[in-house]
């Protein structure tokens, strides 16, 4: 009768202690009013009802949601099988990966040289789900790696979406500080240059398997992918545990990283 009591209280303390959020969705244009389609009846929805049509921006709204959830399905591949299937990534549209301001921000891995890390934890329900709800998965990765630029956060133009930090030069340094997660766990730091080319930088070892940057084939908010010497090494933004499920604002990406 005794485990019949106990593992409801595991599953219970696990997602709070030492775990993480797989990344909620991060709108475009974040002040919009979020819509969906009833495939059954067409009609259109929002949260408060319905609605004579799509709401303004809602093509924005869909090509946000497509790239989320072909990456996040992505990433279950990783949890899940230990592996990534690349194909159901979106084309990759970066040019210069390890110049680009995405890089500057915290990452969780997944895939370390092509061994899998990171354990699932059970979901925590959702309150008041809509069909723009994004569903999101605890995980416990044994450590988090924040890349931040050396010399302090740099800001680029302003545009119609907003401001950003501005993306990365040749030879700019970046500080990599690599967080071993729960007690006694061990931290370092490495600054290196940030590069075109897109080569190899090594930050350590985690378990004896080398932590490497660059060698990034695939890039986004959510995701970075990187290949070397045929080991594939697969890394997820790393959100705080949060009791909501509000969607964040584009200010979370001007100071770059992760509140840790």
């Amino acid at each position: 009768m005794s485990q019949y009591v106990i593992i409801p209280l595991i599953i219970l303390i696990l997602p709070v202690v030492n775990s993480l959020l797989l990344p909620q969705i991060s709108y475009t244009v974040p002040s919009s009013n979020l819509g969906w389609k009833d495939d059954t009846t067409g009609e259109w929805f929002d949260a408060t009802g319905a609605r004579s049509g799509p709401p303004m921006n809602y093509w924005r709204q869909s090509m946000d949601e497509r790239q989320y959830n072909a990456e996040m399905e992505y990433i279950r591949t990783c949890l899940e099988e230990g592996r990534g299937d690349e194909q159901l990534l979106p084309r990759p549209t970066i040019s210069k990966p390890f110049l680009n301001r995405k890089l500057l921000q915290t990452w969780c891995p997944l895939l370390l040289s092509s061994h899998p890390l990171t354990p699932i934890l059970p979901s925590p329900p959702v309150p008041n789900p809509t069909p723009t709800t994004t569903p999101r998965t605890p995980v416990s990765p044994p450590f988090l790696l924040t890349l931040k630029r050396t010399n302090g956060v740099v800001m680029g133009t302003r545009n119609h979406y907003g401001i950003f930090q501005a993306h990365l030069k040749q030879g700019e340094l970046i500080t990599a500080t690599l967080e071993e997660r729960g007690e006694g766990g061990n931290g370092r730091t490495v600054v290196f240059e940030a590069d075109e080319g897109n080569r190899a930088v090594n930050i350590g070892t985690y378990d004896n398997l080398p932590v490497n940057l660059g060698c990034v084939t695939y890039l986004s908010s959510y995701v970075m992918v990187s290949s070397h010497e045929g080991l594939k090494t697969v890394w997820v933004k790393a959100d705080k545990v949060e009791e909501g499920y509000e969607s964040k604002t584009k200010e979370d990406d001007v100071l770059t990283t992760a509140a840790w």
